[in-house]
């Protein structure tokens, strides 16, 4: 990555919503455990390689959990910290055991919940909007 890409990443990262920092922690445990697998599959003997991809998955199950707000998920927030760990323990004893089958089982989980979580945010968004136009209506009738 060039010295102007990593500046633009840092910059969108730092200006984005929390919602679309979340899905990009999504995107990135995606990527990365579906290389862990390729690695795993492919390349058996880089163990580093394998290792590092892995950690790394680990750190993304960890923001996810960092980014829940027990307060006001209630029931919700506690539903995701015990699927997230669950994805965090699989993906330290896939690295452990130098297992696959332990990725390949929660990835299709894991693309899921993003697509949910995508779906969400459209969702929210559109009720945003509406409760603005809702607002300005109300507001010129006053």
């Amino acid at each position: 990555m060039t010295p102007q890409e990593l500046k633009y990443l840092e910059t969108s990262l730092n200006t984005a919503p929390k919602e679309e920092l979340i899905l990009r922690v999504y995107d990135a445990l995606i990527m990365l455990s579906r290389q862990a697998v390729e690695k795993l599959n492919n390349d058996p003997g880089n163990i580093e390689g394998i290792h590092n991809l892995l950690l790394r998955s680990q750190r993304a199950c960890i923001e996810l959990i960092g980014g829940l707000n027990f307060e006001i998920g209630g029931e919700l927030a506690q539903n995701l910290n015990l699927v997230y760990a669950y994805w965090h323990r699989e993906l330290v004893r896939a690295n452990m055991e130098q297992d696959a089958t332990r990725i390949d089982k929660i990835l299709p989980d894991i693309i899921d919940y993003r697509k949910t979580w995508a779906e969400a945010i459209k969702e929210w968004r559109k009720q945003q909007i509406t409760e603005e136009r809702s607002g300005d209506e109300f507001a010129s009738t006053a």
